[in-house]
C-alpha cells in the first residue's frame, strides 16, 4: 500500500471542500491543538501571577509613597489584565472545525505583537526603573550633581542591566518564541501547494 501525502490529502480535501473552506489535515490538528494548549497554560500561569504579584507592587508603592510608581503600576496591570484574558479567549475558542489556516494566522499575529510588546515593555521598564532607582538613591543624601563620583555607577547599573535584559530575552524566546516559530511553521504547511 503507497504511503499518503499529506499536502497532497490537504490539497484534494480543500479542492473538494471548495475555496475559502480550509481544513487543517488530522497531523496539522493535532499538532495545532498541542501549541495552542501549552500557549494557553503558559498565558494562564502568566496571567494569575500577574493577578497576585500586581497588586503586591502597587502596595508596597503606596507605602514606600512612590504615587506615579504605584499609578504606572495599576496603568499597565489593567491592560495587561484585559490583554491576557483577550488572549487566552483567543486560543481557548479556536475552532479548528472552520478555517484553520485563517485562525492560526490571526493568534500567530496576536502572539508576535505580544512578545514584540513584552520585550518592549520589559527593556523599557528594566532600565528606567533602574535608573530612577539609582537616581531616588543618590537624592537621598543631597542633590544630584554629575560628577566622577554618580555617574561611575550610574554606568555599572546600565552595564548590569545588560545581562538581565539578555536573560530574560532568552527565556522570553524559550517560552514564546519557539512556540510561535511552531504554529508559523504550521501555517506554511498549509499553504504550502
Amino acid at each position: 500500500m503507497a504511503e499518503l501525502d499529506i499536502k497532497d490529502i490537504w490539497q484534494k480535501g480543500s479542492g473538494a471542500l471548495g475555496a475559502g473552506t480550509a481544513l487543517a489535515p488530522p497531523a496539522e490538528n493535532v499538532r495545532s491543538r498541542n501549541v495552542l494548549y501549552w500557549l494557553r497554560v503558559i498565558l494562564t500561569i502568566e496571567f494569575w501571577l500577574n493577578n497576585i504579584g500586581t497588586p503586591i507592587a502597587i502596595y508596597y508603592e503606596f507605602q514606600r509613597d512612590s504615587r506615579a510608581t504605584a499609578i504606572f503600576l495599576i496603568v499597565v496591570g489593567v491592560v495587561y489584565f484585559f490583554y491576557y484574558l483577550f488572549l487566552i479567549r483567543q486560543i481557548r475558542s479556536f475552532d479548528f472545525s472552520g478555517n484553520v489556516r485563517e485562525s492560526l494566522t490571526r493568534i500567530y499575529h496576536y502572539l508576535k505583537f505580544y512578545v514584540l510588546h513584552y520585550k518592549v515593555v520589559f527593556f523599557a521598564s528594566l532600565y528606567f526603573g533602574g535608573f530612577y532607582g539609582y537616581y531616588e538613591a543618590i537624592t537621598e543624601k543631597g542633590p544630584f550633581v554629575p560628577d566622577k563620583d554618580t555617574l561611575l555607577p550610574l554606568l555599572l547599573v546600565a552595564v548590569l542591566l545588560i545581562p538581565i535584559y539578555l536573560i530574560f530575552h532568552f527565556l522570553i524566546n524559550l517560552i514564546y518564541v519557539r512556540k510561535i516559530k511552531k504554529i508559523k511553521k504550521i501555517i506554511e504547511g498549509l499553504t504550502d501547494e
